[in-house]
């Protein structure tokens, strides 16, 4: 399997989207490798799942400082078919670090 690389300006990348088991468009992880000094980042979709009038209350607690202490949360389920793809990007990561280290 082999990642489709990236260029913008000098820096080169991978990124690599995983979507939920239940095939949600709202349950989606991004994975963005670095392929010079082998940072992973992950981004992640948070849901808006809150009709709207209960988003607008969020909103005004928001407004005035108030914050959930739990966050906010959502989840992935990952695929079979992803977790090899995880499990090769994480390992490509590796070598990324263990040959800058290595310099």
């Amino acid at each position: 399997m082999g990642f489709i690389k990236y260029q913008n300006a000098a820096i080169d990348y991978i990124v690599e989207y995983m979507e939920c088991q239940c095939m949600s468009p709202e349950h989606l992880v991004k994975f963005h490798l670095d392929l010079e000094d082998g940072d992973l980042c992950l981004d992640f979709h948070l849901a808006n799942w809150l009709p709207w009038y209960k988003r607008i209350w969020v909103a005004i607690k928001y407004i005035f400082g108030y914050t959930s202490k739990y966050g906010h949360f959502d989840e992935l389920i990952f695929k079979d078919q992803d977790v090899d793809k995880l499990i090769e990007l994480l390992v490509h990561q590796k070598k990324i670090k263990e040959h800058a280290t290595n310099l």
